[in-house]
């Protein structure tokens, strides 16, 4: 099929304004650094955003500081995909959880504060949305200054 070229800024702004009305009591600061040869991507609008809103909205769900902020970059990488790293600085997720994050059923803040409901399979999700595009995803963190997914879509040709 041929995928349109979606406009990353755009999804990027709807995504945010999603995830701003289901956390209205969390004051957040978003950055968007879209590099020109980057604003395009390859795969359904719809997509992208439910990545976006999943990673953005797990950053405010999660967000231990008075302001939270969520930055999202996006760069051309090799091989015609782009590059997004959505990067917080919200709790961090300790070292050994890193591969699970993305198992579904598994939820960090549980084994945290148990104060969090929710099922996990948000990012499961996620992981097998970007992996039908022939991306894959990546997480680092540091406890207590924030966490970084880095995932990769094909650009828009």
């Amino acid at each position: 099929a041929e995928l349109e070229a979606v406009d990353v800024a755009a999804v990027a702004q709807g995504a945010i304004a999603q995830v701003r009305e289901r956390y209205p009591d969390q004051e957040t600061e978003f950055s968007l650094d879209v590099a020109t040869d980057a604003e395009r991507v390859g795969c359904s609008a719809e997509h992208l955003q439910f990545i976006l809103e999943e990673l953005f909205g797990n950053a405010l769900k999660f967000a231990d500081k008075h302001i939270s902020r969520v930055i999202l970059a996006v760069s051309a990488a090799d091989e015609g995909r782009l590059r997004f790293t959505v990067t917080d600085n919200g709790p961090g997720i300790p070292h050994e959880y890193y591969d699970r994050v993305f198992d579904g059923f598994v939820q960090i803040e549980e084994h945290v504060t148990g104060q969090i409901p929710g099922w996990g399979v948000g990012l499961r999700m996620v992981r097998d949305v970007v992996n039908a595009y022939g991306g894959d995803i990546d997480v680092v963190s540091q406890l207590g200054e924030g966490t970084s997914f880095t995932f990769t879509l094909p650009a828009a040709t």
